[in-house]
């Protein structure tokens, strides 16, 4: 008994018991298990896309809110409501599809040469920017998604811009005074 036990345990000590083990007879040996096909290694996964704006979920008037996204951080005068900011900017109208969510350009201030002006709060620029260049410091830069109704359906710079359609600007705010 004493052996059998001894026997008994050394095979599962090994991971291979036989399926009988009689009193007097030798175990009877027990076949390898086949073993499975060998595993595959897992495929690395896929790189992930950069983050870029969102798509706006309601057009503006609905309470949808101006998407910023600092490009760069300035260090100099910080923009806040009743200041003179100057800007320059490069706006297009929002497509989901396009590089960077950039469609068709509508406007750029560096290709007329001239930085534009005015005072940050009171209204003199369209809906969106007096909010998305609010806390911006000289010498930053930032995106702008600006949802639908930003223009109506008047033009910029030459451009007709369907109705509704969300926009994207980049601003850099070269001054405040």
């Amino acid at each position: 008994m004493k052996r059998i036990t001894l026997f008994a345990l050394a095979t599962l000590a090994v991971g291979t018991l036989p399926p009988t083990i009689c009193y007097g007879q030798p175990a009877k040996a027990v076949a390898p298990a086949k073993s499975a096909a060998p595993v595959q290694p897992a495929k690395p996964a896929a790189p992930a896309k950069p983050a870029q704006p969102a798509a706006p979920a309601k057009p503006a008037g609905s309470g949808a809110e101006v998407i910023k996204t600092d490009v760069r951080v300035g260090s100099g005068a910080e923009a806040t409501a009743g200041k003179t900011v100057s800007v320059q900017y490069t706006g297009w109208l929002y497509d989901a599809g396009g590089a960077g969510h950039r469609g068709l350009q509508i406007d750029n201030s560096r290709e007329r040469g001239q930085p534009y002006q005015f005072q940050l709060g009171a209204g003199q620029v369209m809906a969106g920017w007096d909010d998305g260049i609010s806390g911006m410091k000289v010498g930053g830069e930032r995106t702008l998604l600006i949802p639908g109704l930003a223009y109506g359906t008047i033009s910029a710079g030459g451009v007709a811009i369907p109705p509704n359609t969300p926009l994207l600007f980049d601003i850099e705010l070269l001054d405040v005074r």
